[in-house]
């Protein structure tokens, strides 16, 4: 027993020892979110801190070494001296520096951020750039957007660069461009996306993107003035790889007609999105203009462009067209039938009086709407459109009775009859019929056959890319963006104000194990103390017994004697 004191007593000592370092430690990680700061715990054991537009003038004091993302946007942040990160933030990964008015970056301003991967300085009046890669090696993602970056400071600022993926430099000041501005980009061996809309472009020089014409996969020079003579050139003189897949030239102003030059053969041998939005300017698609790229080209987006037909050779050849947009256009109809593999069309507000013909393919034909075998269309977009509701749309008027094809038409609602007079306003759903219609139309929409195909079943091909495109375009692209802003604007509603859940279980742990032992050690003691006692009293009876007896003997030997 008196072993088992010298151990219990010690051991129990420690485990309150033990629990009290846990309730300190986490009082301690408690205390290294900064004041002003909501601070996040996250499922690796790394802080998630979120110190957006509190109006700070520095990077805030006392963060914690575990912390992994950084949220600073929307502060006052001017400037960024070197060391400002230090004692060192090893396990930031992101870090959000957007909308700060941020002008100066110390050459060693990032030092002690070994890990970080991802920076958004967006929005700021950045006019020099550090060596980004010095001190951060495993740089991936550089979003520079809307600074006043241009040409003359930038090549070295990714000298050190080996891991970049995406580098974005839209809003900035560059008018050319050439090769050497790129340079060393280069030695980013997996560089896929480089986005330089609206930096007020106005020549770039052939050989330009020649360094990374063998890793890049998305590229966009959107909202420049580049001619198409200069575009021509540069897409002449680069080959890209099998890898790239997507161009976007939206808003491009010095963009008037698409020819076969500006898309060769064997140049861009597996591009499947070209987005051509928002070109006002663009008049004209010349037939064969897009053999160059059929073998592959699944979207075309052609939304506010200034064509208005599309003849049978335009889209000769484009045998993997999935999805067509020219909404917003001044479009009256195409001739021959659209791509056999076309399954999404959007040509709403635009100038289309009819859609089929009586037959439903004579005028403007979409054989689509009425296959729905197999290859089922997936969505067909025409509101907005003045319709002229006479026998040439009798077959689509009862056609959308059949659900099939209503399913697939998601802005039905919104097809309004502009004319004749007396049916302006009507649905293309319900029209009245004109009475000298002929049964033709009825029998081509008896025929159509829906399928079991539900509308929450079908699947729309997009491809994403980050944009962060102006309000002012003048129509939104069917193409999936995903906004390079929206990284910067996460929001950490989770206050940090007590020990999460990780370390309280580990607590009750130490707390229940401490609790059991004491129970255990309570339970041999008893034990132990009711034996002794058993034992003594066991004792006391026996020399009871052993008195008695002698006694006895005593009286019996003198009771002989006598």
């Amino acid at each position: 027993p008196k072993m088992l004191h010298r151990i219990s007593i010690p051991f129990v000592l420690l485990c309150f020892l033990a629990l009290l370092l846990l309730h300190t430690e986490s009082l301690a990680s408690a205390h290294t979110c900064p004041k002003d700061c909501q601070c996040k715990v996250l499922s690796d054991d790394t802080i998630e801190t979120d110190c957006q537009s509190q109006g700070l003038t520095r990077i805030p004091q006392g963060l914690s070494n575990r912390t992994s993302k950084l949220f600073l946007q929307a502060n006052k942040i001017a400037s960024i001296p070197d060391g400002a990160f230090e004692p060192g933030l090893n396990r930031l990964t992101d870090l959000y520096l957007n909308g700060n008015g941020l002008s100066l970056l110390g050459n060693e301003s990032l030092r002690g951020l070994s890990s970080l991967r991802r920076l958004y300085l967006s929005q700021n009046r950045l006019a020099s750039l550090p060596q980004v890669c010095q001190f951060a090696p495993k740089l991936q993602r550089l979003i520079l957007d809307n600074n006043q970056i241009n040409n003359e400071v930038f090549p070295d600022s990714y000298l050190h660069c080996a891991e970049l993926t995406v580098v974005s430099l839209s809003g900035n000041q560059w008018l050319t461009l050439s090769r050497k501005v790129f340079a060393n980009l280069k030695n980013s061996k997996d560089l896929s996306s480089l986005k330089m809309s609206s930096v007020s472009l106005r020549y770039i020089e052939n050989t330009t993107l020649t360094d990374l014409a063998q890793t890049l996969r998305n590229l966009d020079l959107s909202g420049n003035s580049v001619t198409g003579e200069n575009l021509i050139e540069l897409f002449q003189s680069t080959k890209f790889s099998y890898r790239f897949i997507s161009l976007f030239l939206r808003a491009s102003a010095g963009l008037t007609r698409l020819s076969a030059d500006l898309l060769p053969a064997g140049r861009l041998p597996r591009l499947s999105l070209l987005d051509l939005a928002n070109c006002p300017g663009l008049l004209h698609i010349e037939d064969g203009a897009l053999a160059g790229v059929g073998g592959y080209l699944t979207d075309l987006i052609l939304d506010g462009s200034s064509i208005s037909h599309l003849s049978p050779q335009t889209l000769a050849g484009l045998d993997k067209l999935r999805r067509l947009s020219m909404a917003a256009t001044p479009l009256t109809g195409w001739a021959g039938p659209m791509p056999a593999k076309l399954v999404q069309l959007d040509v709403s507000s635009s100038r289309l009086t009819t859609i089929g013909g009586t037959d439903g393919a004579s005028v403007n034909p979409l054989p689509m709407l009425l296959q729905f075998n197999g290859r089922n269309f997936e969505w067909l977009k025409a509101a907005g459109n003045p319709f002229r509701c006479d026998c040439e749309l009798a077959w689509l008027r009862l056609a959308l009775h059949n659900s099939g094809v209503r399913e697939r038409i998601p802005d039905l609602t919104r097809w309004l009859c502009a004319g004749p007079p007396q049916l302006a306003g009507q649905s293309v759903f319900n029209f009245t019929l004109p009475d000298d219609c002929s049964g033709s139309s009825a029998a081509t929409a008896s025929s159509i056959q829906p399928t079991s195909q539900s509308a929450s079943s079908i699947v729309t091909s997009s491809v994403s890319y980050p944009s962060s495109q102006s309000a002012s375009s003048i129509v939104t692209s069917s193409v999936s963006y995903a906004s390079s802003q929206s990284d910067s604007t996460v929001s950490v509603t989770t206050s940090y104000s007590a020990p999460e859940s990780h370390e309280l279980s580990l607590i009750l742990i130490v707390s229940l194990s401490c609790g059991v032992f004491l129970v255990i050690v309570l339970l041999l003691i008893v034990i132990i103390v009711v034996r002794r006692r058993c034992c003594s009293f066991r004792i006391i009876r026996y020399k009871a017994r052993g008195d008695s007896a002698g006694s006895q003997a005593t009286i019996d030997s003198e009771m002989i004697e006598a």
